[in-house]
């Protein structure tokens, strides 16, 4: 340690032993072992101002506080972990090594930028019409194969009208880590349109089984909370790992047909966390994911939910936002559109697209979660101070 040498701090034990050398107490085995001692003192007062908060070697003011668990509100994870969909055009059909080529490509410029991983989604156009269709990575094609050479971990979001549990299993023999299975293509419309939980336990065990990761995932127009507490009451809550809320949807008044993201979802995503406190230890593991187009102004937005990763779903778009949709009491009117408007992102200027949207969406997630925690640990719910609305 810097203030607190070993040889500094064996030296009296020796000089004592030196003096008592008719007693056997202070023999050689027990000065070695003071010698032991001081070391470890030593070493204890190096991590407890480590453990204070301030850098090492600078003492710590005051008594130095372990805490077992961090300090952060219950619903919230300590970060926000940030996933992107990779820059793969797949819609059409692409040769086996082209696709192969792509998928490595897109995969690779993501964790070159540092993202926690890569999400595919597959679409057949029935269930979401606004996807771009991916008729190379449908259920049963033989260009499956490719998924192996991710260089990220990989999720696959199945926007499809219905899967089957072969299907679903398929996307792990094929090299997905993660399957996310969408609520709406368990939708029954003879029974009222609800989900057909029989179906979507089947799915879950098929991709478990197969050595995977499962999820489900829902529109803005659904809530996941009937799912959530099936699946609790048949003990299955073990099987996810994760629920993913898309934050917004294509706006069909607007001229261009753009995303909007919609401040309601965060309400859904406080009573799905809600809901999993219920269900208390069984839900513990599962995870909240934000999806969505977001740029650099809603960003901080989904990061500020109580989300433990934000996947940006398109990186093209990041840096362009729109103001003229958002009034200034901050409400929205998905109706309204204005030009894009581009702001300069946090970072170096000559990173790359994707480098620069992690670089960003890192800076401004941290920023409005940790911002919004520490302000509830201070004031709470009284004389909250106004520091203005977050970008």
């Amino acid at each position: 340690a810097r203030f607190f040498k070993p040889k500094e701090m064996r030296r009296p034990f020796l000089v004592r032993s030196q003096r008592h050398d008719s007693n056997p107490f202070f023999g050689e085995a027990h000065s070695t072992m003071a010698v032991f001692l001081s070391i470890k003192a030593s070493i204890g007062l190096k991590y407890g101002m480590r453990h204070s908060g301030r850098s090492q070697g600078l003492p710590a003011t005051g008594p130095v506080v372990r805490c077992a668990k961090t300090r952060v509100a219950p619903n919230y994870s300590p970060k926000v972990d940030i996933k992107a969909i990779p820059r793969i055009p797949t819609a059409g059909f692409l040769p086996r090594e082209q696709l192969g080529d792509l998928v490595f490509a897109g995969t690779a410029e993501l964790k070159r930028a540092r993202f926690k991983g890569a999400v595919i989604c597959v679409s057949d156009g029935i269930l979401d019409p606004e996807f771009a269709k991916t008729p190379d990575l449908l259920p049963r094609m033989s260009g499956l194969s490719v998924l192996s050479r991710s260089q990220l971990e990989l999720e696959m979001h199945l926007c499809l009208s219905q899967v089957t549990p072969e299907e679903a299993a398929a996307y792990v023999f094929a090299g997905a880590d993660i399957v996310t299975l969408h609520l709406e293509s368990f939708l029954m419309p003879n029974v009222g349109h609800s989900v057909d939980h029989e179906a979507l336990l089947m799915c879950l065990e098929a991709v478990v089984s197969a050595g995977g990761r499962a999820g489900i995932a829902v529109y803005p127009t659904m809530s996941p909370n009937a799912a959530l507490t099936r699946l609790g009451a048949s003990v299955s809550l073990h099987l996810l790992s994760h629920l993913t809320v898309i934050m917004g949807d294509v706006a069909l008044a607007t001229p261009d047909r753009r995303w909007r993201y919609i401040p309601a979802m965060e309400n859904k995503i406080n009573d799905a966390r809600a809901l999993l406190a219920d269900l208390e230890f069984e839900a513990e593991h599962i995870k909240v994911v934000a999806l969505g187009r977001f740029n650099a102004h809603t960003i901080s937005h989904a990061a500020a939910a109580a989300v433990d990763t934000v996947t940006i779903a398109d990186l093209d778009v990041y840096r362009f936002v729109d103001d003229e949709y958002a009034r200034g009491d901050k409400s929205y009117d998905v109706r309204e559109a204005g030009k894009w408007r581009e702001v300069k992102l946090y970072g170096r200027p000559d990173l790359s697209i994707a480098e620069a949207a992690h670089s960003d969406a890192m800076h401004r997630g941290t920023a409005a979660r940790n911002i919004k925690r520490y302000l509830a640990r201070q004031w709470g719910q009284r004389k909250h101070p106004d520091f203005g609305e977050l970008e």
